[in-house]
């Protein structure tokens, strides 16, 4: 289903977040505050516009409360930050969506109504971390503070093994919620489904649940 993202800051998170977007078919407005950089990204974006986002009136004229979700990603700015998110829930975006690179300070954001937070650095650090720590895991999702997704690839030696024999969810309090097998994807697998040399699934649980579980699989 598509649908429709305000992307606020076109630096390079916000740049990725956008193209991403696109690429999967979703509709994104592109916001930044220079106009040097609206006309540089106007080759790229089929809607760009320079606003000032700490207006509030430029933000309805863009009828910013008809967005499923607008992300706010405007640098080292907080105090902009804050008062952008503050903004943004007295005129009605459901979901606020916003970048920043200290704790402390998403917890302010958290406060004055912002639906996510999102630490760019840290998690891209994390990330970079966890597949230099272990060659198995593909990819990986924070779903909330200590519990993530993660999908990774299954050592060969399970293979002919079933789910209900593997048992993960008794030795580690995970789930297996996806086998993906080739071009085939196994949504909630049932127990007696035996796994096949490289296969991958996916494991939803408590973060150090999972991260032990992958490392015991290297």
């Amino acid at each position: 289903m598509k649908k429709q993202y305000a992307v606020i800051g076109m630096g390079t998170f916000g740049m990725a977040l956008a193209e991403t977007l696109i690429s999967h078919g979703q509709e994104v407005l592109a916001i930044d505050l220079k106009h040097q950089r609206v006309q540089e990204l106007s080759d790229t974006f089929d809607h760009v516009v320079q606003a000032d986002a700490r207006d509030p009136k430029a933000l309805k004229a863009l009828g910013i409360d008809t967005f499923d979700a607008v992300i706010v990603s405007i640098g080292d700015r907080v105090a902009d930050t804050i008062f952008l998110t503050l903004t943004l829930k007295e005129l009605g975006v459901e979901t606020v969506i916003v970048t920043t690179s200290d704790d402390q300070q998403g917890k302010v954001l958290e406060k004055v109504g912002a639906t996510k937070i999102v630490y760019p650095v840290r998690d891209m650090g994390e990330r970079v971390a966890l597949s230099l720590l272990n060659t198995r895991l593909t990819d990986y999702m924070e779903l909330a503070p200590g519990y993530m997704l993660v999908e990774t690839a299954l050592p060969a030696k399970f293979a002919g093994q079933t789910l209900k024999e593997l048992n993960l969810r008794a030795k580690y309090k995970v789930t297996v919620i996806v086998i993906k097998r080739q071009d085939t994807i196994m949504i909630n697998p049932e127990p007696d489904i035996a796994f096949q040399a490289e296969d991958n699934i996916v494991l939803l649980g408590d973060s150090k649940k999972i991260q032990q579980c992958v490392e015991d699989f290297s």
